[in-house]
């Protein structure tokens, strides 16, 4: 009988699982918020708020039952798809925590395991009703209780084997701890302390999106090489671009970052963006493909779809599959990352598909694949300035890459002529016949002078990567490799003239040093003020302009702002290390001496080593000079900077 239960469960329509997967979180948020009155359908940061219910509870379910299929398929051999159905249609077992827990009272609010420690005592008791587990709810810990016995009686139906049952339920019940003490496994100070990747929701939700794809890619080994196979040396025409953003983003508005790239998740940023710009070239190489297959059988030319790397019936889950983690990769990173990747997307989109199928006409077809490369400059930018990242670049730039671009990438269709004319796409091939390579020979060469003299590039340089072009562009073939080469060295004497000169960036309102905004006056600090106050209208717990505001502050001896502050965003947002420690600094100019010390030990907990020296200072001042020299001793060997303690001792 619970065979039979279980294969109508494997057997169900798959589509249908799968929302029930995606309802349910949602369901389990409101319950939790509604019931267990944690907040977190009322929190004041609606993005954030936002964030957590559509993107940390979904990769963290995701990722657990990601992980409990690659256990049934490595030990059971099941097929994929029975699997999954299977298991998305019973993720109802997730609505009952919330409501557990209102029973017992509710308000748990479990935390991450940051402690091996705590990691191996949970993972031993979780079963264990008298002790009690800061990490796991009543709720949590019979919902794990459920789904052990669930599982244990799904495998005994699949196999006769207990002891193979019970391996599995050891081995899931070990990955979902592991998954719930990921955190601790990165240190608890990169979730909470300044990194670009702002909310400490979007931090946790990164780790557990790694798992997920990582356990996807388990599960699903074969399209890995499937991506392999395809023309992926083509995205290399478009990362140098984005490397390029990196660079600008980083030099316009690096004044504003303090500690930028001192925490890991940093650099899990740069990650996410070049693999979500990675997707999206998969997924615009996927629908040129798809719409080119009769083209690409004329021309003889590779098309994943011709060479049976994919079939047709493959073509609408990849795509979607490639959005999904696209769109998951970006906008855990930065909204801003998200809204330009989105532009790129839509952009490659209509570029293939009917009817619109910009592909199909001479001169605009380039000019969108210009748009697409000028965005791909943006992304990188986006993830330093994220107002309007496209400001930082000047019309000098934005011409560069739209003329070179638009004028010169038409040569790539040399190859496809007989295609093009019975698919009705126009070129200058197929538009003036023979005549038509000399007109592309002509446009392609004249865009290295163009460039030269928008850029004030030596115009000899331009003159010989013209004349090496043109030559290569009235040769019967089309030589991709050497116009790659070609365009690539040119593009790196541009990207190196560019980034060397001022004057090819815009002004932005992130371009300025705390250092120097501390010296201005009284009469100067309100209109800087009102400048930091628009930026965080739009980002309201950006650290580095709180961190500038609380400095600031400072200088001014606006102590006691600076605690009506530090209280208001202790409540909303996350304060680091830096934070506290001016916090401590003006709780003692303002004589409250005991939380004064408190926030300064929260700040050397938070990776602030220069507060050791202020903790030295203040105890110096009470006159408890064993402390006093205890701090001291740790702040010369942690080779802290001395420079704000010593404002406790001015007036």
């Amino acid at each position: 009988m619970m065979k039979k239960i279980f294969n109508y469960i494997e057997k169900a329509n798959f589509i249908n699982a799968l929302i029930i997967a995606l309802i349910i979180p949602i369901i389990r948020g409101v319950l939790e918020g509604a019931i267990d009155h944690n907040k977190m359908l009322t929190n004041p940061i609606e993005y954030k708020s936002f964030l957590f219910i559509f993107f940390h509870q979904y990769t963290f379910y995701f990722s657990v039952y990601l992980a409990l299929a690659f256990l049934i398929r490595l030990f059971y051999k099941k097929n994929r798809i029975e699997i999954l159905t299977f298991i998305f249609s019973t993720s109802i077992i997730i609505i009952t925590p919330p409501v557990i827990d209102a029973f017992f009272g509710g308000n748990f609010r479990p935390s991450y395991i940051f402690t091996f420690e705590e990691f191996i005592f949970s993972l031993l008791n979780v079963f264990n009703p008298f002790v009690q587990l800061r990490a796991l709810s009543p709720g949590m810990r019979i919902e794990i209780f459920l789904a052990t016995i669930g599982i244990l009686l799904w495998t005994l139906s699949i196999s006769k084997n207990f002891l193979k049952s019970v391996l599995t339920i050891i081995s899931f019940l070990i990955i979902v701890a592991i998954i719930g003490s990921m955190p601790g496994f990165i240190s608890r100070n990169h979730f909470h302390s300044f990194s670009l990747i702002e909310t400490d929701t979007q931090r946790y939700a990164i780790v557990n999106l790694y798992i997920l794809t990582i356990f996807l890619i388990l599960i699903f080994p074969e399209y890995v090489f499937k991506i392999l196979k395809m023309r992926i040396y083509k995205f290399l025409y478009y990362l140098p671009l984005l490397i390029f953003g990196f660079f600008v983003g980083i030099k316009v508005v690096k004044w504003t970052y303090f500690k930028a790239f001192e925490n890991i998740f940093d650099y899990f940023g740069i990650f996410n963006i070049v693999f979500s710009l990675f997707l999206a070239f998969l997924i615009a190489l996927t629908l040129n493909d798809y719409y080119d297959r009769e083209i690409d059988k004329i021309n003889n030319k590779k098309n994943v779809f011709n060479e049976g790397i994919l079939n047709e019936k493959e073509f609408l889950p990849f795509i979607i599959i490639l959005s999904t983690f696209s769109i998951l990769f970006s906008i855990l990173t930065s909204y801003s990352v998200f809204i330009v990747l989105s532009v790129i997307i839509s952009s490659a989109i209509i570029y293939s598909i009917e009817p619109i199928r910009i592909k199909r006409f001479w001169i605009l077809s380039t000019l969108n694949l210009s748009f697409i490369a000028l965005m791909s400059i943006v992304l990188g930018i986006s993830y330093f300035y994220k107002e309007n990242p496209i400001l930082i670049l000047n019309e000098k730039i934005i011409l560069s890459v739209l003329i070179g671009i638009t004028f010169g990438f038409g040569i790539k269709d040399l190859s496809d002529v007989e295609g093009d004319k019975r698919g009705f796409i126009f070129t200058a091939y197929t538009l003036f016949g023979n005549f038509g390579k000399f007109i592309q020979a002509l446009l392609t060469s004249s865009t290295f002078l163009i460039i030269s003299k928008i850029l004030e590039i030596n115009i000899l340089v331009g003159f010989l990567f013209s004349f090496v072009c043109f030559i290569l562009s009235i040769q019967k073939k089309f030589y991709e490799i050497l116009f790659l080469l070609l365009f690539s060295t040119f593009s790196i004497i541009c990207f190196y003239k560019i980034y060397k000169e001022e004057k090819f960036f815009n002004e932005v309102t992130y371009n300025y040093n705390v250092l120097e905004l501390t010296k201005i006056s009284k009469l100067d600090f309100h209109i800087l003020e009102e400048r930091v106050n628009n930026i965080l209208n739009y980002e309201f717990c950006n650290q580095n302009i709180r961190k500038i505001q609380s400095a600031l502050y400072y200088k001014l001896k606006e102590y006691q702002k600076i605690d009506s502050l530090m209280k208001f965003l202790s409540e909303n947002c996350y304060l680091d290390g830096y934070l506290y420690h001016l916090w401590a600094l003006s709780l003692f100019k303002l004589k409250k001496y005991h939380l004064a010390i408190e926030k300064a030990k929260i700040a050397t907990l938070l990776s602030e080593i220069d507060a050791y020296w202020t903790l030295s200072a203040m105890y110096y001042i009470l006159n408890d000079n064993f402390k006093s020299l205890f701090y001291q001793n740790i702040a010369i060997k942690k080779k802290a900077n001395d420079k704000l303690a010593w404002t406790l001792f001015n007036p």
